[in-house]
């Protein structure tokens, strides 16, 4: 047998009243519709819950065992609503951001955060720093997290994913190679020489950042601890490594030089699960979308600029 649980529910709170009226003034109901539905409810169960008079109702006996157990449901009903209740209140008032540790570099990261500070100064911005995108993701199909953000582009089928910021792809250079001494390098330029990788799980964004290593015939060189220890990993063992952002840090006796050509390129999103949303969650993605398009109007002129030299 399945049970109209909302029926149930009514049920209790006709009994308490012993009144069709009360009853429907407390729910805020109309009369006649809540007794149909208390009808078809004994006609589900195949037995009558109350007994009815001229000016009355009372419980059958039957009415009277079977609402212990409704009343019971009652109490779970309201103690699951006040549980929903405080999520909600919850989550207006906390945000939670997973981010990959490379997207520290990125300028709109930082943008995004203080404007968000800015304009929701009481929403409490609590971020959960991972070494990858995939980590992040993660986050987010466990629920951890509400929004990412990660390096992409992200190309999961279940997560929406903004753009908010190109990667600037330059190439980091021991001092002691010829190649330093170039004003700009190709990638093609690195064949034979050693270049610093890290690992990433998803097979689509290591060919995006890494597969023009095999391509132009570079030795990767791994760096299983992450994106984080390149530079230390190619200042001790004299690696080519590619800065993917513009603030990262250069160790010393190494040159950065722009990379002319094909170029890998790996930008920051702004990610979070489809079809999830919260006041929280909307507010900062209208503040991605504002800030995405201010980007895009930032590079047009650089875009122009290089048309017109090729």
């Amino acid at each position: 047998m399945r049970l109209d649980f909302d029926r149930v529910l009514k049920f209790a709170v006709v009994a308490q009243e012993l009144s069709f009226t009360r009853a429907a003034d407390r729910l805020c109901t109309d009369q006649p519709w809540l007794s149909r539905q208390i009808m078809q409810l004994e006609g589900r169960l195949g037995f009558a819950l109350f007994k009815r008079e001229a000016s009355r109702i009372y419980l059958t006996p039957d009415g009277e065992e079977f609402l212990a157990y409704a009343e019971k449901l009652a109490e779970i009903s309201e103690s699951t609503t006040r549980k929903a209740e405080e999520m909600q209140r919850r989550r207006r008032l906390n945000l939670r951001i997973g981010v990959a540790r490379f997207t520290y570099w990125f300028q709109a990261r930082n943008i995004l955060l203080e404007e968000y500070k800015a304009v929701r100064s009481g929403v409490n911005l609590d971020l959960t720093a991972t070494e990858t995108t995939e980590g992040v993701l993660d986050m987010l199909r466990s629920w951890t997290v509400d929004v990412g953000l990660v390096m992409g582009p992200v190309g999961e089928a279940d997560m929406e994913e903004l753009c908010i910021e190109r990667g600037h792809t330059t190439l980091s250079i021991p001092e002691e190679d010829p190649l330093a001494a170039a004003e700009s390098v190709a990638l093609s330029d690195l064949r034979g020489r050693r270049v610093a990788v890290t690992p990433v799980s998803n097979e689509a964004r290591r060919d995006f950042i890494y597969g023009w290593v095999d391509r132009v015939g570079a030795i990767p060189v791994m760096v299983p601890e992450g994106h984080a220890f390149m530079a230390d990993a190619a200042e001790r063992e004299r690696l080519f490594f590619i800065n993917l952002a513009p603030g990262e840090k250069n160790p010393p006796r190494f040159v950065r030089r722009p990379i002319h050509g094909p170029k890998p390129r790996a930008n920051l999103y702004l990610v979070k699960r489809k079809g999830i949303t919260s006041p929280a969650m909307d507010r900062l993605w209208r503040l991605g979308e504002e800030l995405a398009t201010q980007k895009e109007e930032e590079y047009r002129p650089a875009d122009r600029v290089l048309r017109l030299a090729s």
